[in-house]
């Protein structure tokens, strides 16, 4: 009667665990999930560790911060388990192999790190964007799926779904773009093509086009009108794809504290993983491109489709 109880999981239905108090609590179908771990998770091979935390963050439903190592066992390793994710000797594996970093694995039982302090390990020194909850799926799906989840969650976390260079990932993020094509198909990620509307088109403004954008420039034709006269020619190119919100936002809940905690515990400076701004060149009107348009190219929505998205452009002043 004194052995802590047991809780299955269904991926579509929450299940209750019985607390220390004896209060029944439910279990969500998701998980929350900061994407700036799992971005630096990526950078140095944690990933399996990582999906291993967020299992015992999902089973502590409590909040205790510990799990009974058998009750993990059963949860995670059990034939047929809602939550499975390896087999024991595996698993084992995973807690030597993270003890320290992400848990305190005392044998019998696993003492949880927080978000802040698994952060701090990781070398992430900044809550990047906004946290998300990740479907069950995600975790019992594989771990190539997870680490495909990841990368995507990255990406539903930005505050604006603005064009990002696969290059300027490769930087911010440390993927490799040949994994980034990997995990946008392996999800199905939906990406939005972009194109941004220079000068009326004339031969010299064409060729200035080509100089400055490369292949990417091209004519673009107005058949309907849509940015003034109908039928009317523009010196146009190819922006960066974005890419669409796989995830669900989560609420934000303890981020700034959780900000404060990780500052208190990082001593170095900001790395990529979550420390790295993009430079602004997309804007929401105009008058806010103006104004920064004195350094680099700026652009501002003009119309959109389905899976286009037209952008007006402002070179340096």
């Amino acid at each position: 009667m004194g052995e802590t109880p047991v809780c299955s999981i269904a991926e579509d239905k929450a299940a209750g665990e019985q607390g220390s108090g004896g209060e029944n609590v439910r279990l969500a179908a998701t998980v929350k999930h900061y994407p700036s771990l799992g971005i630096a998770a990526l950078e140095q091979k944690e990933a399996a560790a990582l999906r291993v935390w967020l299992a015992c963050r999902h089973l502590d439903g409590v909040g205790r911060g510990w799990l009974e190592t058998v009750q993990l066992r059963q949860q995670v390793t059990g034939k047929g388990a809602p939550l499975k994710l390896c087999s024991w000797r595996r698993l084992r594996q995973i807690l030597q192999g993270g003890n320290g970093r992400f848990w305190d694995w005392q044998g019998d039982r696993l003492w949880l790190h927080g978000a802040a302090r698994v952060a701090a390990a990781l070398g992430v020194t900044h809550f990047a964007g906004r946290p998300v909850d990740l479907p069950l799926t995600a975790l019992t799906d594989g771990i190539g799926s997870f680490r495909a989840h990841l990368y995507a969650a990255w990406h539903s976390g930005r505050r604006a779904s603005t064009p990002i260079a696969r290059a300027t990932q490769k930087t911010l993020l440390h993927v490799p773009e040949r994994s980034q094509r990997r995990y946008c198909q392996r999800l199905n990620l939906k990406r939005q093509r972009h194109f941004a509307i220079g000068k009326p088109y004339n031969k010299e403004r064409m060729e200035e086009g080509n100089w400055e954008q490369g292949t990417a420039a091209f004519e673009f034709i107005d058949s309907r009108g849509v940015l003034g006269r109908q039928n009317g020619r523009y010196v146009a190119w190819q922006l960066p794809n974005s890419y669409g919100r796989r995830h669900q936002p989560s609420r934000m809940g303890r981020q700034k504290k959780l900000q404060r905690q990780l500052t208190d515990l990082v001593n170095q400076g900001a790395r990529g993983n979550g420390g790295i701004a993009l430079q602004r060149q997309y804007h929401p009107n105009g008058k806010a491109a103006a104004r920064a348009a004195h350094n680099q190219t700026s652009y501002w929505p003009a119309r959109q489709g389905a899976d286009w998205q037209l952008w007006f452009s402002l070179g340096v002043n």
